[in-house]
């Protein structure tokens, strides 16, 4: 059955190569359909399907179309997709080159744009296009420019941050989450603390205090049925969804990722006792799980949870893994795919990385058919 919807959803992005022509995304568009192939390649060596032909139908959107910088849907995205495919398959060295003065004087202006905007969102802001600069900067650690565009961000998180007894968040209903919080900028300050580089900012104080802010927000799970809230306690004290985007399991990453960094044990205990339960939440309905996407879906789960197995090769992590994409491919046959909450319905039509097939065949890929890969780490998982 695993075989036969793979091989379905490849089926379907090499017989219409039109789909998704007008977005170059790497987790809405032609950048996730690229490294599905990518992948898809590593199992079936002998397909006829050639990433570079995919690689063209990006550049081409983006010539082609209006674009964004954003990491989800945008530019910046895109280059680490076509960067990440480059080091896969072409060369090891100058994954980069690829990238125009003009494309980088594009994804500046956007960049700097939302932080005048105070838009610090990891999907559609400047929190995403921070891991852009890093991941530069760390194929030329001389890069000078790429340091001082993530100082900027640094300096604005710093300056509209609001600080309370050793508590640091952003605006009055800071949003905690992995993909539009806290949770995503902790990881980002976590990936530069460990590429040692000095910046004008304490990083590390920003860190400490925004952690804090986190553990301040946590639940009583025997009360709950969740260590934490959705968004934050500032818009509703209630049961958080069990998924990627938000809830329990983008928290326990950000805190996992700080405890390594800042050699905390106690943050560590916690981050494992929000997984270790969060892997007994197996009931959709208590958990608002209905459907079979990563983003906010049973795909979603499977992988951070065997992501954690590869990290710390507990089997019951794998277990989990593996009843998720038991239901995403229940979830799947019953055309669930993506559900569209302001519209009251499924599309089973959706077809990108994060919130549609792209992503469940990449879970497939990943997780049934062992295919070592960091595609993952674009989810920062």
């Amino acid at each position: 059955m695993y075989k036969d919807i793979l091989t379905e959803i490849v089926d379907l992005l090499e017989n219409k190569r039109d789909l998704l022509q007008n977005d170059c995304g790497l987790l809405s568009g032609l950048t996730g359909k690229a490294i599905l192939i990518n992948e898809y390649k590593k199992l079936y060596p002998e397909s006829k399907i050639e990433v570079e032909t995919y690689i063209e139908d990006i550049f081409n959107s983006i010539e082609t179309y209006d674009s964004v910088s954003t990491y989800c849907a945008g530019i910046s995205g895109a280059c680490l997709g076509i960067g990440y495919l480059n080091k896969s398959n072409f060369e090891k060295d100058g994954i980069f080159d690829f990238i125009s003065n003009e494309v980088e004087e594009f994804i500046d202006l956007n960049y700097v744009n939302y932080i005048k905007d105070d838009n610090i969102d990891f999907l559609h802001g400047s929190v995403g296009i921070a891991f852009y600069y890093l991941e530069r900067l760390n194929e030329h650690k001389d890069k000078e420019d790429y340091k001082n565009k993530i100082e900027i961000l640094l300096s604005h998180l710093k300056k509209t941050g609001i600080w309370s007894d050793n508590m640091l968040r952003w605006k009055e209903s800071t949003n905690i989450s992995l993909s539009h919080g806290m949770a995503s900028i902790i990881i980002l300050l976590c990936n530069l603390i460990r590429q040692n580089i000095n910046f004008n900012t304490d990083v590390l104080h920003i860190l400490k205090d925004a952690v804090n802010y986190i553990l301040s927000q946590e639940l009583d799970y025997s009360q709950h049925g969740s260590f934490f809230p959705n968004k934050s306690n500032f818009y509703e004290i209630g049961r958080s969804r069990l998924a990627w985007c938000y809830g329990d399991l983008g928290i326990a990453l950000c805190l996992l990722n700080a405890s390594e960094v800042l050699n905390d044990n106690l943050i560590k205990k916690k981050a494992l006792q929000i997984i270790n339960y969060a892997s007994s939440r197996r009931d959709l309905d208590e958990n608002f799980i209905v459907d079979a996407s990563l983003c906010h879906g049973t795909s979603g789960i499977a992988m951070v949870f065997y992501s954690l197995y590869l990290k710390m090769k507990d089997n019951n992590y794998l277990n989990t893994a593996k009843y998720w994409l038991d239901k995403t491919i229940e979830l799947y046959r019953e055309k669930k795919v993506f559900y569209l909450v302001t519209e009251n319905r499924y599309d089973y039509e959706r077809l990108s990385l994060l919130e549609g097939k792209i992503g469940i065949a990449l879970a497939i890929l990943t997780i049934h058919f062992n295919i070592q890969s960091e595609w993952q780490k674009f989810l920062l998982i």
